[in-house]
């Protein structure tokens, strides 16, 4: 199985709503996000995808992240926007912009900081 991995970075701001129902205290990070693609064969040029039809299509998604505050982002309207449904997010729209014969986004992962991740993946068909 080959593996692709693009990473882009991506500033925002949120302020989660905590078990009690109360805010934390607004705040921001510089996020890192991570997109995995794999594939069991290569294409006619001997790659799995390419790296920079990958980055250009993550790099739109991200354009409505970046610099944004997520609370008040029209994607996450009716969610408490953790880094677990924003990598959910980011999954979903980077598999719609995806269409390949040979690679499908597996995982995606996104850093708040540099020791805090969270990923997002599908379960492989039984």
């Amino acid at each position: 199985m080959y593996e692709v991995i693009i990473t882009q970075p991506f500033v925002a701001a949120h302020q989660l709503v905590l078990y009690d129902g109360s805010l934390e205290p607004l705040h921001g990070h510089n996020w890192k996000m991570e997109v995995k693609l794999q594939g069991k064969d290569l294409d006619q040029i001997e790659v799995l995808i390419d790296f920079l039809e990958v980055k250009a299509k993550v790099q739109d998604i991200l354009k409505k992240l970046d610099y944004t505050f997520l609370n008040e982002n029209p994607h996450f309207k009716e969610h408490n926007p953790s880094a677990e449904i924003v990598a959910y997010w980011i999954f979903q729209q980077v598999k719609a912009a995806i269409e390949h014969p040979v690679a499908r986004v597996t995982q995606v992962t996104v850093w708040e900081t540099e020791h805090c991740a969270a990923s997002y993946r599908e379960l492989e068909d039984s």
